[in-house]
C-alpha cells in the first residue's frame, strides 16, 4: 500500500470514527457537513500528518527519520541527539534546514517559523 492509499485509509477512518458525514462538493457543489463539531478537527488532524508523512518521503531518508521524530513522534532535540549520537546544536541546526524544505515544499515559507 503507498503512502496515497495509506492516507486516505488513515482519512476515512477518522471521518468514520468521528461520526462524519461528508459530501462531495467537487462533484455536487453542496457544502460539506460535519455533524459532530469536533469532528472536523479529527479530520483535519489526520489529514495534516498525511500532508507531513508525504512530504518527508521527499527528503533524504536521514532527514525524513529525523523529521518523523520531531513532527509526527513529538521527540525534542535532546531526544533526537542522543539516537544519533550527536550534540543537540546540530540537531538544532539539522532541524532548522529539514523544516526550511518542508515549508518550501508544502508553500508556506511566509507562515511563522518554527526552531
Amino acid at each position: 500500500m503507498d503512502s496515497g492509499s495509506k492516507c486516505s485509509a488513515t482519512v476515512y477512518g477518522a471521518q468514520r470514527n468521528a461520526n462524519v458525514s461528508i459530501r462531495a462538493t467537487e462533484e455536487t457543489g453542496e457544502p460539506v457537513e460535519f455533524p459532530d463539531p469536533n469532528a472536523f478537527g479529527a479530520v483535519e488532524g489526520r489529514i495534516l500528518v498525511c500532508v507531513v508523512q508525504q512530504a518527508l518521503q521527499n527528503l533524504a531518508p536521514q532527514d525524513a527519520q529525523v523529521g518523523a521524530w520531531y513532527l509526527l513522534e513529538g521527540l525534542n532535540e535532546q531526544a533526537i541527539a542522543a539516537r544519533l549520537g550527536v550534540s543537540q546544536p546540530a540537531v538544532s541546526k539539522r532541524l532548522k534546514r529539514i523544516l526550511a524544505q518542508l515549508r518550501r515544499e508544502l508553500g508556506a515559507e511566509n507562515e511563522e517559523k518554527s526552531p
